[in-house]
């Protein structure tokens, strides 16, 4: 069962200025256990897409195309609706844990406090519950870990606590926007641990949204690869790092350092930057940074092509 349908999501910015989609017929899956990353540059559409399936989008922007989660109809529904999907079905962990979190108010307070008002559960238990998971997430001491403020932790601490709060209605889905970005590598290898306990533990699906491709391919069973706001491949994590069929995946790959790498190697880099929104999008999106580009490229659309394995954006697929 898919926990999380998009289908041929797209989404305008407000603007005269803004002449292309900021997400263009983005049509993802992930079934309850699963991960699915969400992976590409800045400016290729995540974090959009992350805070769309909450039914957060920018002032003024024009959607079209069906977003679903645990059965609920995002956008286009009653408020309400979204409001209790946002409250009990799907929770969302930012980059950066202390801009999610009130320095006044203690950590027993951000736990409990959005369950007990929405009515999902009582006081007490939601006190038990903050402390369970505070267990879960292997921090010392959670009863006393209730009654400290955010600045007397570290930040993976916070970021642990923030992913408790993001649990503690029983979500069926958990979107992670860059959650290990800030943190340090040994850090990070401790939280896609975590994340990986919680799923086996709890079935919760998982949007696990970065740029790092190493990250994704230790927690993610499918990968989304996005560029411009569209999606360029789409298919099991294991074959698309292992062999990547359109050229940016393979561009983002090559461009990731590596301890093998002898000292006198020149990293590699793509050149130019992601397709501006006030640029008009015809043709492959990525062929001015590609290095395999040909005529074909300038074709009006190049298509998703679809395969028993995965999903492809290139002519070279279509060919």
């Amino acid at each position: 069962m898919n926990v999380v349908e998009v289908e041929d999501f797209t989404m305008h910015l407000a603007g005269d200025e803004f002449r292309r989609p900021v997400l263009d017929g983005v049509s993802v899956q992930v079934r309850a256990g699963r991960c699915l990353g969400i992976v590409g540059e800045s400016g290729s559409g995540k974090s959009l897409l992350a805070k769309a399936l909450l039914g957060s989008t920018p002032a003024g922007a024009a959607t079209s195309g069906r977003i679903s989660i645990a059965g609920t109809e995002i956008h286009d529904v009653d408020r309400r609706a979204v409001a209790a999907v946002r409250s009990r079905i799907a929770g969302i962990v930012f980059q950066d844990p202390r801009s999610s979190v009130n320095p006044l108010h203690p950590i027993g307070d951000f736990l409990t406090e959005s369950v007990v008002r929405s009515g999902t559960l009582t006081r007490a238990a939601a006190r038990a519950r903050a402390i369970e998971l505070l267990e879960t997430m292997r921090l010392p001491d959670p009863e006393q870990l209730l009654r400290r403020y955010p600045d007397e932790l570290s930040g993976g601490m916070l970021q642990r606590v923030v992913i408790a709060a993001a649990m503690m209605p029983a979500p069926e889905v958990l979107i992670c926007d860059e959650a290990t970005t800030a943190l340090d590598v040994t850090t990070q290898a401790e939280i896609v641990q975590l994340l990986q306990r919680l799923q086996s533990e709890t079935g919760v699906a998982i949007v696990f949204v970065t740029h790092d491709l190493d990250l994704a391919g230790e927690l993610c069973d499918e990968l989304c690869v996005l560029y411009a706001g569209q999606v360029q491949e789409y298919g099991p994590a294991e074959r698309v790092l292992a062999s990547p069929r359109h050229p940016y995946t393979a561009a983002l790959l090559a461009s990731i350092p590596r301890v093998t790498d002898l000292p006198a190697r020149r990293l590699p880099v793509i050149p130019g930057v992601v397709l501006p929104l006030t640029a008009t999008a015809v043709g492959c999106r990525f062929a001015d940074r590609c290095s395999q580009v040909g005529p074909a490229c300038e074709l009006p659309s190049i298509p998703l092509v679809e395969s028993p394995e995965r999903a492809v954006r290139c002519v070279k697929e279509s060919a």
